[in-house]
């Protein structure tokens, strides 16, 4: 899954598109599924769907509370995929204002 949230950030999404995804992680609620483009819904809906999975397997075994970690950290990953995403934007501004003329 951190494959395609990866090439999503790098190659696909839009920066206010990543925007949005990453606000929607960051929430962890189905609920914010409607802010994203039809193409980012598939893979979120996917991502929750995979790790109520895995709570209910946590769950089985005692460990449910390692379902917020685990959280957390895919959280933290996408928020470096935003910043790298940001930085991208920054520059491609940049180098567009640099052809502008003076």
């Amino acid at each position: 899954m951190a494959s395609i949230i990866d090439d999503t950030y790098d190659s696909y999404g839009s920066f206010e598109e990543l925007k949005l995804f990453t606000e929607a992680i960051e929430r962890w609620d189905i609920g914010t599924i409607d802010i994203l483009p039809e193409y980012m819904k598939i893979i979120y809906k996917t991502l929750l769907d995979i790790y109520d999975e895995i709570e209910e397997e946590l769950a089985k075994q005692g460990r449910s509370y390692r379902l917020h970690y685990m959280k957390e950290k895919l959280q933290e990953l996408v928020s470096m995929y935003f910043v790298e995403a940001k930085w991208f934007n920054e520059v491609q501004i940049e180098k567009f204002l640099l052809l502008l003329p003076t």
